[in-house]
């Protein structure tokens, strides 16, 4: 029969605090914006607050809490509805400003 060792033994407690700590999954912000991209050449906005900026190597959009400055070549805005952005072209930066 094999002998029971407690893991209270094996780990200190602070160290299960911090392993407790470190797994916690931050509270989300249901308000804040999301951006996906699919790779460099499609970006989607949900949370898109409406458009400051439109060129072809730049467009600026309010979500909120800031802006959102992406940068490239052939940049245009496929679709805007309900708050979505998709943007498609040669996305070669993003920035982001509060």
């Amino acid at each position: 029969m094999s002998k029971k060792i407690k893991l209270s033994k094996l780990v200190s407690k602070d160290s299960v605090k911090q392993l407790k700590r470190l797994t916690e999954i931050p509270p989300i912000d249901y308000n804040a914006a999301r951006i996906e991209l699919n790779s460099n050449r499609e970006a989607t906005i949900d949370g898109c607050r409406g458009i400051i900026e439109y060129y072809d190597t730049m467009i600026v959009l309010n979500i909120g809490s800031g802006t959102v400055q992406f940068n490239g070549s052939g940049l245009s805005i496929l679709s805007f509805d309900s708050e979505v952005a998709v943007l498609r072209g040669r996305i070669t930066s993003v920035e982001y400003c509060m």
